[in-house]
């Protein structure tokens, strides 16, 4: 697990989509400090149910502005799915955390890690594109 450095390359160009993207990025990387560091459960816990949260209200921010600017329905699909398996996955790692199933928070940090990259460099900037092209024919 390393860092994720919030650089060009996970950038939209859409300030709003940018920032969001931006907060949930300094708190995988506040999670990843908090766990190399081997702070504990009563660190890492909420940490984890925080990013949990954050993820589920810029989830449902994506989808508001694809609902608002008629994303074609398949791809909002798609998109959302993505979303949803997501937040299942974090949701199945995170009780079996609390629960002792692991003692580090590897298999949930790298799943993070691996999918916030790959979906915000295709699915995310596909979002975008659609969002400039909208707002250009006005």
């Amino acid at each position: 697990m390393i860092r994720i450095e919030f650089d060009d390359s996970l950038r939209t160009g859409d300030q709003t989509v940018d920032s969001q993207h931006e907060k949930l990025i300094g708190m995988f990387n506040e999670l990843h400090a908090a766990s190399t560091e081997g702070r504990g459960a009563e660190v890492v816990g909420p940490l984890l149910e925080k990013l949990h949260d954050y993820t589920i209200e810029h989830f449902a921010a994506e989808q508001k502005l694809m609902t608002g600017s008629r994303f074609p329905a398949s791809d909002m699909l798609t998109h959302v799915e993505e979303h949803v398996q997501l937040t299942q996955k974090v949701r199945d790692l995170i009780v079996d955390y609390h629960n002792g199933g692991f003692a580090t928070i590897l298999p949930l940090a790298t799943l993070l890690q691996e999918w916030l990259t790959k979906h915000i460099r295709q699915r995310d900037r596909q979002l975008v594109e659609h969002l400039e092209a909208a707002r250009a024919t006005g």
